[in-house]
């Protein structure tokens, strides 16, 4: 359950952007869009959260950085200690920021709330912390801070375990988190175990989709009704189970690659999905998920992450959730996160998106809408709330009139030509 997100000087974020889903005292939808975590002095939070932004405005770095963040503490990125981290601090600014990168995230996970955080340059971490508040008090669990020759440690008394071992094996280049994490410390893995549940969007989600195919027949039963359900004009799939032969595959690649691929080839199985349709006469005919629409495999690849969310309480995040989508689609799959009857374990849906027909106070409320805006050159992430609408103002509408920013600009580009041709 995602509490919120901090980033600093992460490509075009310069200064630092701040995504909460912390509910306001709003009573719109309260039901349906909000909830109360199963914890003692809880944090009411929203099931959802919804972007806009003109392109390369910084929505999509965003997430990056929530991907980054991710992906550090689960599988790292370092090979060798010379090897950079892969981020780009933000390079327009008046001067070099030699501050380093930030992340900082807030969430509950096993009934306590945690907060944690790292700062890094691209060759090594120059701060980490983690808070946990058990009760309404929190607690230091851990923190080091790089001092220019070494690093200072602080350790607090709930933190327990071999810590000096942990210590001395965490390099410059490591988290401390995910050292200890090696070393089989017990008082952390809730914390891997939630970063494994934060679906983010670059992720493959069909691979998702077809885990969760293959996990049980009650999965497929549930992605067969929500495809009915999205008059896709599909009665049901099949899974068909063929060989795949990655000798053929190599022999279809350029020498450069081929080398690389038949090093390890060898028969294996490749899953492959058809779609029941029904013909005018009655007859079932069979179309493989190539023959599809953009919008149906998009769709049927999202059931995968929707389903499990659900089921587990997860946090899912997409960027451009209406690509390929009609704007009902895309109304009806935000709908089943705000569903106290399908959505029983409380997952979150944070998306971006420049579908503005779903911009509106009948399916969001005004503290779950957000906006992503270049400001001398850097991003700049603010809330709908700042704006303090109406309850009963047509957002949309005020939106697209330049009211909340986040637009695009565009020149007159018949004066561009002119110019142009004046010249």
């Amino acid at each position: 359950m995602l509490i919120e997100f901090r980033v600093t000087n992460f490509s075009s974020l310069q200064d630092e952007q701040v995504l909460s889903l912390v509910a306001t005292k709003d009573k719109t939808f309260q039901e349906n869009n909000t909830f109360s975590p199963p914890v003692s002095n809880p944090i009411q939070l929203l099931k959802g959260a919804v972007i806009y932004g003109a392109n390369a405005s910084g929505k999509t770095n965003l997430l990056k950085a929530m991907e980054f963040t991710k992906r550090i503490i689960l599988i790292g990125f370092k090979k060798l200690v010379e090897d950079p981290f892969p981020i780009t601090p933000f390079l327009l600014g008046e001067e070099k920021n030699n501050d380093g990168t930030g992340f900082e995230i807030s969430f509950y996970a096993e009934k306590k709330r945690y907060c944690y955080g790292f700062t890094l340059t691209q060759t090594q971490i120059i701060k980490e912390y983690l808070f946990v508040y058990e009760t309404s008090r929190q607690q230091k669990w851990f923190a080091r801070e790089w001092n220019g020759k070494e690093y200072i440690w602080e350790y607090g008394p709930k933190f327990l375990g071999n810590k000096k071992i942990w210590q001395e094996s965490t390099r410059k280049d490591v988290l401390f988190l995910t050292t200890a994490i090696q070393f089989n410390n017990q008082q952390l893995l809730p914390i891997v175990e939630w970063f494994h549940n934060f679906k983010i969007t670059t992720e493959m989600w069909r691979d998702s989709t077809s885990v969760s195919i293959e996990k049980s027949k009650i999965h497929q039963e549930k992605m067969v009704e929500m495809l009915k359900s999205a008059d896709l004009d599909i009665r049901g799939f099949q899974i068909k189970e063929e060989d795949f032969d990655l000798q053929a595959l190599a022999n279809r690649l350029p020498d450069t690659l081929k080398e690389m691929i038949t090093k390890d080839s060898s028969q294996g199985k490749k899953i492959n999905i058809e779609f029941s349709h029904t013909a005018q006469d009655g007859r079932e005919v069979l179309f493989d998920i190539a023959k599809e629409s953009s919008g149906t495999k998009k769709f049927f690849e999202l059931l995968g992450p929707w389903i499990d969310a659900m089921e587990r309480g997860c946090v899912v995040v997409i960027d451009e959730l209406n690509n390929h989508l009609h704007p009902y689609m895309t109304k009806f799959l935000v709908e089943m996160f705000f569903n106290p009857k399908l959505n029983t374990k409380n997952a979150q849906l944070i998306f971006t998106t420049h579908d503005t027909s779903i911009l509106n106070q009948e399916l969001f409320r005004r503290d779950q809408i957000w906006f992503c805006e270049k400001y001398n050159k850097a991003t700049q992430l603010y809330p709908l709330t700042d704006f303090k609408p109406r309850k009963e103002s047509n957002l949309e509408d005020a939106y697209l009139s330049g009211r909340f920013g986040a637009l695009p600009f565009f020149k007159n580009i018949a004066r561009v030509f002119e110019k142009i041709r004046n010249e």
